[in-house]
């Protein structure tokens, strides 16, 4: 169910922070700092949500 006020629910005080989002609303993966999303061990959760 979303929330009523996301923008609290998500806030962070570290820069850079990242949310991937089904089309569900549902968070699927965050990450806190810098991430390499295209690394070896994240691309195929990855690939598996980009087809579904």
């Amino acid at each position: 169910m979303p929330s009523s006020n996301p923008t609290v629910e998500m806030e962070s005080s570290t820069i850079p922070i990242t949310y991937l989002i089904d089309q569900h609303k549902n968070v699927v993966a965050a990450k806190i700092g810098p991430a390499d999303w295209n690394s070896d061990s994240f691309r195929p959760k990855l690939d598996e949500l980009l087809k579904n």
